[in-house]
């Protein structure tokens, strides 16, 4: 009833009139303002607005007769540009909320690329901050190991400590070197007793080359005295709460040796290729390790870093090595060894020997995170330009009027670069909203403590991209509507064609990107899934392994007898290597018809003679280890046998260099991987040497949660004997570990693909907007001469499928291409089907359809009568 009381005509008429009482305005000036006010009035209708009330929300933006004529007068009167920024700000403000729903999405769709863009900087900044909070860290190198091992050079981050005092004492270039040895140990306190894994045997100046932060005592002389230890914070609250620890003792149990605590540090940093919490120096213990340790240069197991004096030349140091080798280290010789020294930043990107003093990150994952962020910022910029072009063809008549008016080029154009100011602006505050709100959960999920710092470099970063965000997704509309002629303008002939190409391309790239990034997760998502599930050649579920510790050879074996008794214990097994872990150890040897050379090195193993049986490791040929035969069984694996170039290897004697027993070959395995899916399967030789083993594997039957309980009572009564603690670990957890980071990438990627999918999806329901609403007229005639909803739906989105599967034909084969060039890093790889891009191209006609679904559908629905009147 109201819109039939309610007179549009006479309201238009009277508010023109009232604008006709000032002065200057031609009839031709009174039509356009006329046809523009119309035009806001029938759009509002069109959204559900009465006619009243769209009336009144029209007048409201345009303002009263008195406010346009005052505009008006200022731009006949030309002041200078800057003149023109409140009302350009004003006149932005009320663009906003007119077209809310483009607007607001072509906003919310920026906000959120944006916000993905940064999370992603973020978390490489972070990665790249790796060991860089050490203030010399420019001048610290790690002194590595390469040997040349079955034709090829493998590498080793352990060197000895016999070769890091060569080098410390020849080389003039050093001004200091820490050594580190990982270590473990239990240490008691008023009948507290804990065992600290992650322990380390260091240097006496290892706090004057590695940056840490002290909270009770000093660096100077931390470590100088025997017998000194220092605890991080956490490891101090555990035995002494919150008071000051500095000159109390702890108990060494393993040794029971009284160790004095001279200093409290704060934790290490997360962002440190090393995470110890505990230090004792090698003077405090020196005399309990083993003598070869400090004398044998093929005893590889400490970490040497070199601190270079101020100005030394890094090249000038590696060129001395190969003399170093020759003169000073005996039984290494240049053509086996080598030595290397690895910038300390480049430890956690590019060290993957397999013996880290923490898990590393692949370069490579940074890099397709990296590709990941790009094409996400890409396709961000892509989807804003492209329905910001939509929204500024809709203001041609707009830029004819004020340009009726006398509005200048200059003045339009810092109308547009205003609003894109403030749009941009927006979005910027909305991404930071978005970023403080997930910074818990993207915490959680990279398991990366990364915080918010905006300083005065990070806020002029910041606006500096915003500036040339703004001006980047509004320089083709500000350079193009402006040049517009009036008559053109009006008239709606306004020779755009080039426009409606620009925003097609702009569709045509979102494509390409969304299609690119699904394909690419798809392939990524394959081939971790094909490292993580492909059958190692042992069996690794029902198995959990622990360290032997120091239970002396005969409560050992009643230890296995009693665990034994047990149902679900099925067999026992010990090694000298936990696996899945590193192949660390290596030995010379001599063996039949095989040269002696100094390349004659090979990995080894030392195992007990069910150790085969407890991994479920399969035997190509001959017989496992039997006990009773004692030393001087050997077992290779098929690729060592491949080596050699045996055809019959077993009975066949090969012996460790130094050893004074003979060995003889007994079986030959299959090959399997011990160590992950990033390494090749390398010649190993396992030995049978029960009394060198370390770890003790268990396979079990069951449910592990009541067996752990009735191992670890067992264990307990006698590992308390040997000062060391039971602390058991599943196999398939340990191999799950050695993908962790590649997990972490995947995840990441999975997110934000469908992030991008998301704004993909924002995209294409604002374009499907723009299209019905600049065919609304050819819609409703289509349906009344008798087309159906599905010619309908097909008339509106064929332009886009079109532009997919043109889009398809370019990105997908640029992503295999892509995808195999990824792919040639791993030794063990997937190949790439036709598969995994028709479900790339599936989902994103899917997503097509589905975004622009309801607004085809809803024009398509609409009653033609109404359409025609809209027009």
């Amino acid at each position: 009833m109201q819109n039939k009381q309610f007179d549009l005509d006479a309201a238009v008429n009277q508010w023109l009139k009232n604008l006709r009482k000032f002065e200057g305005y031609e009839d031709g000036q009174i039509y356009e303002i006329e046809d523009h006010l119309r035009s806001e009035i029938a759009h509002l209708c069109k959204e559900g607005w009465q006619e009243k009330m769209a009336f009144e929300k029209a007048i409201e933006n345009f303002g009263s007769p008195a406010e346009v004529n005052q505009e008006m007068s200022k731009l006949k009167a030309r002041p200078g540009l800057f003149f023109y920024l409140p009302s350009s700000f004003k006149i932005a403000l009320r663009k906003i909320r007119r077209n809310s729903t483009i607007n607001w999405l072509n906003i919310f769709s920026l906000s959120i690329g944006l916000a993905v863009f940064l999370f992603i900087g973020l978390f490489i900044l972070y990665e790249y901050s790796y060991d860089r909070f050490h203030k010399k860290g420019d001048r610290i190198y790690r002194l590595e190991l390469e040997l040349f091992q079955s034709g090829q050079w493998v590498p080793s981050s352990t060197n000895s400590y016999y070769a890091g005092e060569v080098v410390k004492l020849n080389a003039p270039q050093v001004e200091e070197m820490v050594q580190i040895v990982k270590a473990q140990g239990t240490f008691s306190y008023n009948q507290q007793k804990f065992t600290e894994k992650k322990a380390a045997v260091v240097s006496s100046n290892f706090f004057n080359v590695f940056s840490v932060d002290f909270r009770h005592g000093a660096s100077e002389g931390a470590l100088k005295n025997p017998n000194s230890i220092v605890l991080d914070v956490h490891a101090a609250q555990k035995y002494f709460g919150e008071e000051n620890p500095v000159g109390k003792q702890l108990l060494l149990e393993d040794y029971q040796q009284l160790m004095t605590v001279t200093a409290v540090i704060e934790p290490i940093p997360p962002n440190a290729h090393f995470a110890f919490d505990v230090f004792v120096s090698f003077e405090s213990v020196k005399e309990r390790m083993n003598e070869q340790v400090f004398t044998n240069p093929g005893w590889t197991l400490t970490y040497d870093y070199l601190l270079l004096k101020e100005g030394a030349d890094i090249k000038e140091l590696e060129a001395q090595f190969p003399s170093l080798v020759e003169n000073h280290i005996p039984t290494f010789d240049n053509n086996n060894f080598k030595f290397r020294a690895r910038p300390l930043f480049d430890i956690h990107f590019h060290a993957h020997s397999g013996e880290e003093l923490g898990i590393n990150r692949d370069f490579k994952q940074i890099r397709i995170l990296t590709y990941i962020a790009l094409l996400i910022l890409l396709m961000t910029i892509f989807n804003y330009l492209n329905l910001s072009t939509a929204r500024y063809m809709e203001r041609i008549k707009e830029v004819g009027l004020r340009k009726v008016f006398g509005a200048e080029k200059s003045s339009i154009r810092l109308q547009f670069w205003t609003e894109s100011l403030l749009y941009t602006f927006t979005a910027f505050v909305l991404s930071g909203i978005l970023i403080a709100l997930s910074l818990p959960f993207f915490n959680a999920l990279t398991e990366a403590p990364i915080n918010i710092h905006v300083g005065f470099v990070e806020l002029f970063l910041i606006i500096g991209f915003w500036l040339l965000l703004s001006v980047l997704v509004s320089l083709h509309p500000v350079m193009i509507l402006p040049t517009i002629k009036i008559t053109n303008a009006l008239s709606k002939k306004w020779g755009l064609g080039s426009s409606s190409t620009f925003r097609r391309v702009l569709v045509f790239l979102q494509f390409s990107l969304t299609l690119a990034l699904l394909a690419g997760l798809f392939i990524m998502n394959k081939q971790v899934n094909f490292l993580q599930n492909t059958d190692p050649g042992f069996r690794t579920e029902g198995v959990f392994s622990f360290l032997k510790g120091r239970i002396e050879a005969e409560k050992l074996e009643a230890f296995k007898d009693e665990l034994l008794q047990d149902p679900s214990v099925l067999s026992i097994g010990q090694s000298s290597i936990d696996m899945p872990g590193t192949l660390q150890s290596s030995t010379f040897f001599r063996a039949d018809s095989i040269a002696d050379n100094p390349d004659n090195v090979i990995k080894a193993v030392y195992v007990d003679a069910q150790f085969f049986e407890t991994m479920d490791l399969q035997l190509s040929s001959g017989t496992h280890f039997d006990a009773q035969k004692g030393m001087g069984q050997v077992i290779l694996n098929e690729e060592a046998v491949e080596k050699f170039g045996w055809s019959e290897p077993l009975q066949k004697s090969f012996t460790p260099k130094n050893a004074d027993w003979e060995g003889q070959v007994v079986g030959v395995a299959k090959d399997f991987n011990f160590e992950s899916l990033y390494n090749e399967i390398i010649p190993v030789a396992f030995f049978y040497d029960p009394d060198n083993t370390h770890w003790m594997y268990v396979r079990y039957t069951g449910d592990i949660r009541q067996i752990l309980p009735r191992v670890r009572a067992i264990a307990e009564g006698f590992y308390s004997e040997s000062n060391t603690e039971f602390r058991p670990e599943l196999i398939d957890d340990r191999l799950a570990e050695q993908y962790k980071a590649d997990q972490i990438i995947l995840k990441l990627a999975g997110l934000f693909t469908f992030i991008s999918i998301l704004i993909a999806g924002m995209g294409i329901f604002g374009m499907a907007f723009f299209i019905t609403q600049k065919k609304t007229k050819e819609i409703a005639i289509r349906k009344v001469v008798g087309a159906n909803i599905p010619q309908i739906f097909w008339f509106l989105t064929n332009d886009l499928l079109g532009l997919l599967l043109l889009a398809a034909l370019i990105a997908c084969p640029l992503t295999y291409f892509g995808g195999i060039q990824w792919l040639t890093s791993f030794p063990y790889r997937i190949s790439i089907s036709l598969e995994l891009f028709l479900w790339a191209l599936l989902f994103t006609v899917m997503l097509t359809i589905l975004a622009s679904g309801i607004v085809v559908l809803k024009a398509a629905l609409q009653n033609p009568i109404k359409s025609l009147r809209y027009e």
